[in-house]
């Protein structure tokens, strides 16, 4: 029994391990926006919470070395870093494909570890120490906590946001993109280009572009 429970953790650890290494590429892909000392800080917070199982919710053992690591480098359970670890997850989830077996489903469920844990500590203001004793103390903090609830909240958060931007209507154009737009219509439409290369047309242009400048000029001066 002692052999197949160890034989079940180095199989746990390896699959964690090659889930690492699909995690780095993945890091690089899903978030080419954060700096290497960023990417390197979520890597290792992932790996720091870790319970050492990827279906074990419980890494309440892991509380002093996330403390710890939460109190140097704090990033991960930051708002920014919370969103981060949402788009990492959802990343995962969608290159899973639903494929329970494969290491891209053990991404998903490592990194959704890592946003439920981040963004329990974001919630309590980003002090793990607090958030780790009200999970000893409260037993509706600690339910919660082992049903994921708060990376479900941050990852509908993070869907939320993503289909609010695509519902957004695009920028109205400001006053000097349209008169910019106007004057290119006038001066280069083919139905128009023989009138504009009449001295009138040159005139026309002339004022118009220094009308345009006046207008810059009133619009950083914020009087128009």
């Amino acid at each position: 029994e002692t052999s197949m429970a160890s034989s079940t953790d180095e199989t746990s650890q390896q699959e964690f391990h090659e889930a690492l290494e699909s995690l780095q590429s993945a890091l690089l892909e899903c978030l080419p926006h954060l700096s290497e000392d960023t990417l390197v800080d979520m890597l290792e917070f992932i790996a720091v919470q870790h319970p050492g199982s990827t279906f074990q919710p419980d890494n309440s053992e892991q509380a002093p070395a996330i403390c710890e690591f939460v109190k140097h480098r704090p990033f991960a359970v930051t708002m920014v870093g919370v969103a981060s670890l949402a788009r990492l997850a959802r990343y995962a989830l969608e290159k899973s494909g639903g494929t329970g077996n494969s290491t891209e489903h053990r991404l998903w469920l490592i990194t959704s570890g890592a946003l439920n844990t981040a963004a329990a500590i974001c919630d309590h203001d980003g002090e793990a120490d607090d958030f780790f004793r009200a999970l000893q103390t409260n037993t509706v903090e600690r339910n919660s906590y082992f049903r994921r609830d708060y990376a479900k909240r941050a990852m509908a958060e993070h869907v939320a946001s993503i289909e609010q931007r695509l519902d957004e209507p695009p920028p109205r154009p400001s006053a000097t993109a349209l008169i910019r737009r106007a004057i290119v219509r006038i001066v280069f439409r083919g139905s128009n280009l023989g009138f504009a290369l009449t001295v009138g047309s040159l005139v026309f242009v002339v004022v118009a572009v220094v009308m345009l400048h006046l207008i810059e000029r009133l619009a950083r001066a914020s009087l128009f």
